[in-house]
């Protein structure tokens, strides 16, 4: 199977394997790898399997359909959806990384999936989540199965440019994404103070100094560094920062479209004092959105995490914007994995591509643009 990047190349399935299970997760014959798919990625998951076994580790897959997950998703009783997942348990006591293939194909029945089911569903992975945090379980996420003809015609994207896109931010030299994010994230231990904003109304700034940060380079930190995530995204390429919770104020608008339960929501607007969400706006299909934000539990009205996009071949306009190169990202809710306090059955998040960061009177992005 071959999949097309964006220079014109052709990226095949083994080859993608390959860089995956020896570059980004450099996987051993000391690892355990579970490999979770679903019809559409199966190709792929077969290819990681194989490249597994010729490093000397053992490796499985699980098989999601589209058919199973809108199962749980919408017909299954509340009580069963709340239930935690025992094969999901069990496997963080055997695996020592697991790669995520198994997206939905087709997302177009997401929208029917109430704000009460999302929090019965949220509960459900609870016990999951807190064992992954205690644990020294490793992840990667291949967010190449999101990338679909079905998907695309949901949220309107051209297809084949969507592909092509996901696909050469893949493939790209990590080397140099790593030298970024290390310039990045001295430049961010150095400063005391954060202020972003765009022309779509921006106006956000919040304490940094001595912030806790997180990179995601497209290279899994086997060391298990603090600085550094433990997972990896591909197409991936991000760094983190928590704030003081306290000292953030004023407002992050977005000036791109958030996909989310297939529609593509437009103009989030977040406003904050001392740290708290003090609303909750914006423009087409925000409702669907902040339903879901309100059945949340926990502490989903505090602000989590700043996030900047260190891909250089990732583009706007499509599923991945939080990578784009200069994109600036904002979440709320739990951020215990970048290493907050924030616990919340939610994590939302929504971008700007266009926006301009400055630590201190030092301006590192402008309009966007990536000025290290």
């Amino acid at each position: 199977m071959r999949s097309a990047v964006g220079d014109g190349r052709e990226l095949e399935t083994d080859t993608l394997a390959k860089r995956v299970i020896n570059e980004s997760l450099q996987i051993t014959k000391k690892d355990n790898v579970q490999v979770y798919c679903n019809r559409h990625t199966i190709d792929l998951a077969e290819n990681l399997v194989l490249e597994c076994q010729k490093v000397g580790a053992h490796a499985s897959i699980a098989l999601y359909t589209d058919k199973i997950l809108y199962d749980f998703y919408l017909d299954r009783p509340v009580e069963y959806v709340e239930t935690p997942d025992p094969f999901g348990l069990a496997t963080l006591d055997v695996a020592t990384v697991s790669i995520g293939l198994s997206e939905l194909e087709d997302p177009a029945k997401m929208e029917t999936v109430t704000p009460e089911r999302w929090t019965a569903l949220s509960k459900g992975d609870e016990p999951y989540r807190e064992k992954l945090l205690k644990s020294r379980h490793q992840g990667a996420s291949i967010h190449l199965g999101y990338v679909t003809p079905q998907r695309a015609k949901v949220y309107g994207y051209d297809y084949k440019a969507w592909r092509d896109n996901s696909y050469a931010a893949v493939d790209i030299d990590y080397s140099e994404m790593q030298k970024l994010g290390a310039k990045l994230k001295a430049a961010l231990g150095k400063a005391k103070e954060i202020r972003i904003t765009n022309a779509a109304g921006a106006d956000l700034s919040a304490r940094i100094e001595g912030a806790q940060i997180k990179v995601d380079d497209g290279v899994l930190n086997r060391k298990g560094s603090e600085a550094t995530s433990r997972d990896v995204e591909l197409p991936g390429g991000s760094m983190t920062v928590v704030p003081e919770s306290a000292s953030v104020k004023g407002a992050f608008v977005s000036d791109i479209a958030l996909a989310a339960f297939a529609k593509l929501v437009k103009g989030v607007s977040w406003k904050f004092e001392k740290g708290m969400i003090a609303s909750f706006e914006g423009g087409e299909n925000i409702e669907s959105l902040k339903k879901s934000w309100l059945q949340a539990t926990g502490d989903k009205n505090k602000f989590g995490f700043i996030r900047f996009g260190l891909n250089p071949n990732a583009k706007p306009e499509f599923l991945f914007n939080d990578i784009v190169r200069g994109a600036v990202t904002v979440g709320i809710g739990d951020n215990r994995w970048f290493g907050g306090q924030n616990e919340s059955s939610t994590t939302l998040t929504t971008t700007s591509v266009a926006a301009t960061v400055k630590l201190d009177k030092k301006t590192i992005i402008d309009k966007g643009k990536m000025m290290l």
